[in-house]
């Protein structure tokens, strides 16, 4: 299984625990990590990611997620954003917003099975093309598939 977590998503666990959503997502996102470094799962990212996460204000939170990330096996490179382009105008057609629609459009190209996030603007938008979860219905689905 092949999962792709997009920026909101890898920065949840910083957010400040002021309601039950944020704090178990927070939970669900570190599940998820658990999984990736026990090699049950695999991890692709991409340029875009990188990006993001290289403008990441805060230096603590940027060496944290980029130290996780070298846990991925799957790297969509800025030689893809061509592709990444064509098929993030499709999305953005639908109303998602350029970076959103670019890190759902890696993850189609990296053939990743879930697209996991907790923007709740993304997490409306129904693909043919990945699934789109956020970090809780993915750790539900996880131990369903594995119980």
């Amino acid at each position: 299984m092949r999962v792709y977590l997009d920026n909101c998503c890898y920065n949840r666990p910083f957010d400040t625990p002021n309601g039950d959503t944020i704090i178990f997502e927070a939970k669900a996102k570190m599940s998820i990590q658990l999984l990736v470094t026990s090699k049950k799962i695999t991890l692709a990212y991409s340029f875009t990611l990188l990006e993001e996460i290289y403008n990441n204000p805060f230096k603590y939170k940027k060496e944290q997620i980029l130290s996780f990330l070298s846990n991925a096996k799957v790297y969509i490179g800025i030689d893809k954003r061509p592709q990444i382009d064509m098929k993030a105008t499709e999305f953005m057609k639908n109303g998602i917003k350029y970076m959103d629609s670019a890190h759902i459009s890696a993850a189609i190209i990296a053939q990743c099975d879930f697209f996991i996030t907790t923007d709740k603007k993304l997490l409306n938008y129904k693909s043919d093309k990945i699934e789109i979860v956020n970090p809780i219905d993915f750790i539900r689905m996880w131990e369903n598939e594995n119980a």
